[in-house]
């Protein structure tokens, strides 16, 4: 489909994961001849193999507005506190890490509270006549105080934004039964709209402009009726995007692994510990020491890049394990088996190429989607994670594509059964830049 318009689209980027989700989405606006700026609104510069592989491809980099607008003061902080911080996790100084990066939060805080205060902060980043379109990550844009200004500029310039939602959130929240016939998402209607994964939504007219001096502008609550919404699709987790990843994890640079290629490998992949028992995960991997002569590679989530310390503290002194922060599609590419402790959506990417996966929930509070639709691969104790772990290694037990792989697949990252759900997310950004929404 050819626009006649070229558009000025704007993407407001919070942190890496937000690229994770967003870059197919960018690239395909770049491709097309549209003129795409990147913009965080943190005072954190945004750079990792992400934002090289974007760059490589579309000479875009990311415009940090707040951070260039602070004091000198100010930055030199930021960057002293930033050297200090990745100095510390190069160094496994984890304890001192912890409270240090407690104190960071507050001052990052700070001085994006000065800085919004100053009520221009839209007015240095956007042109009225320069934006058609403003996309970001489903941050809640009328909480967060730089977010809100932004959402009031748009109002009065008539600039739509448009709310991507960021991965999706694999916690049951219906105990609705499924059958065969049952379409998950879809059956769930309102109660996924504050969180599945794959909705564009579209806030237009989120403030009220008055004339009268005394109202000033005001937010106006927007219902859920008042809110455009449209149910896509996951453009991270489509086959096309999990495919690209072999060309974009070229661009980590970070230290290769040490393990001995002799071996198996599996990969454990975590998710916030908060979600987590910390107790049995550390069990977990005191078990799978204990009876089995691999290489155990521990990745901690995205976000919080920084390894629990309470689990290090309980493996046994003769447990071997390799702390790293590759990326974590190359990691499932070298490793033989990934074991999923938690909620985190990267499991999709597993199942999407095919590769060996066992969710072990029981060590995680929460009951997730995965065991509802693949609850062969979910284990329920150590036991059956070893057995498990066993029948995959000796071919009893096949992970490959089969019809709850292609269901969850599906319900999760297709749900309107597509050709190209990057294609689709594109078009309607369109359409609603062209004011058809």
């Amino acid at each position: 489909m050819k626009y006649k318009k070229i558009y000025r689209v704007v993407f407001i980027l919070r942190k890496i994961n937000d690229i994770d989700h967003l870059s197919p989405l960018i690239c395909k606006f770049y491709d097309n001849g549209h003129h795409v700026r990147l913009i965080t609104l943190g005072v954190v510069k945004i750079d990792n193999y992400l934002t090289k592989y974007i760059f490589s491809k579309t000479g875009l980099l990311i415009e940090t507005p707040i951070l260039d607008g602070v004091n000198k003061f100010s930055k030199y902080l930021i960057v002293t506190f930033e050297k200090i911080k990745l100095f510390s996790r190069s160094n496994n100084f984890y304890f001192f890490l912890k409270y240090f990066e407690f104190l960071y939060f507050y001052l990052r805080r700070y001085i994006l509270r000065r800085e919004d205060a100053k009520n221009n902060v839209c007015d240095s980043v956007f042109d009225c006549n320069n934006t058609d379109l403003i996309i970001t990550d489903k941050t809640n844009i009328f909480e967060n105080s730089v977010y809100r200004n932004v959402a009031k500029y748009s109002s009065i310039n008539n600039i739509p934004i448009i709310r991507i939602g960021h991965g999706f959130n694999t916690i049951v929240i219906s105990d609705k039964s499924m059958d065969n016939n049952t379409i998950l998402v879809p059956d769930l209607k309102n109660e996924v709209f504050d969180i599945y994964h794959s909705m564009i939504e579209i806030y237009r007219d989120s403030y009220d402009i008055r004339s009268n001096e005394s109202s000033g502008i005001r937010i106006h609550e927007m219902s859920k009726e008042e809110v455009n919404t449209f149910l896509l699709g996951s453009m991270r987790y489509s086959k096309n995007w999990v495919n690209e990843y072999k060309e974009i994890q070229k661009f980590d640079t970070t230290k290769e692994l040490e393990i001995d290629l002799n071996k198996k490998t599996i990969l454990i992949v975590i998710s916030p510990t908060k979600y987590l028992y910390v107790d049995k995960v550390a069990n977990l991997l005191n078990s799978i020491a204990e009876n089995f002569d691999l290489n155990i590679v521990y990745k901690p989530h995205t976000r919080k890049e920084a390894i629990d310390m309470r689990i290090k503290g309980m493996l046994s002194r003769d447990v071997k394990v390799t702390y790293t922060y590759k990326c974590t599609p190359g990691l499932i590419e070298v490793s033989d088996l990934v074991l999923l402790c938690g909620i985190s959506s990267i499991g999709m990417h597993s199942i999407v190429a095919s590769k060996p996966i066992i969710f072990t929930e029981y060590v995680c509070k929460y009951t997730t989607y995965y065991s509802r639709y693949l609850e062969k691969y979910t284990s329920i104790s150590d036991s059956d994670t070893l057995t498990k772990i066993e029948n995959i290694f000796n071919g009893s037990m096949c992970f490959n594509k089969n019809a709850y792989s292609d269901r969850i697949i599906k319900e999760m990252t297709n749900p309107n059964n597509s050709d190209d759900v990057i294609q689709d997310f594109y078009s309607l950004s369109c359409k609603i830049a062209d004011g058809l929404y």
